[in-house]
């Protein structure tokens, strides 16, 4: 099975690769196109916060770099036939943007 997590927008979160060493392969597509791909070892001994979060980031407005996504990885299971992540935090800003 493929592991997904839908968030708003047309964002959806998926594990690409995991390997038994612990290497993760994420990446995030925003109506089916990569929006980010990255490889990570979040689940090693010493990891930190930052170690077991994605964060996607772009220009947005008038803003260089600004986070629009950030997913906390809590744990990876994964056997023969299939793998999932355990996410225990996930944040979204929406990029559409609402005069007030």
């Amino acid at each position: 099975g493929e592991s997904t997590l839908e968030l708003g927008e047309g964002y959806i979160f998926r594990i690409e690769r995991y390997d038994s060493s612990g290497i993760v392969t994420l990446e995030l597509r925003k109506d089916g196109k990569l929006a980010k791909k990255s490889v990570m070892t979040p689940l090693l001994p010493g990891s930190s916060i930052a170690d077991k979060t994605f964060i996607y980031k772009k220009d947005f407005g008038g803003a260089r770099d600004m986070a629009i996504a950030a997913i906390h990885l809590q744990s990876i299971i994964a056997w023969d036939g299939g793998k999932f992540v355990v996410v225990d935090g996930v944040w979204q800003i929406s990029e559409n943007a609402i005069l007030i």
